[in-house]
């Protein structure tokens, strides 16, 4: 996970493979053609990096303290090696 070319993205929820209302998005895009050949930007195909998210939901990507904010902090600030993926 280095340079400028970095795609992450995080899942709200405690399934594996994120919430419903994640896997709705993930999929209704695939279904839609919002991806080139079913292939959206989360996809590890594309070269999307799922980053580790404690999450419940949207609104806890924002709690102090939490792995989604020190995530997110990281790849603004460019210390990707910091990143916890999932």
């Amino acid at each position: 996970m280095t340079g400028p070319n970095l795609i992450c993205s995080a899942e709200a929820g405690d399934d594996v493979g994120g919430s419903w209302d994640d896997q709705v998005v993930r999929q209704g895009g695939r279904l839609f053609g919002l991806g080139d050949n079913l292939t959206i930007p989360a996809d590890e195909s594309f070269g999307g990096n799922i980053m580790k998210s404690d999450s419940g939901d949207r609104g806890g990507f924002w709690d102090p303290e939490s792995i989604s904010l020190r995530n997110q902090a990281a790849v603004i600030a460019g210390k990707y090696e910091r990143v916890q993926h999932d």
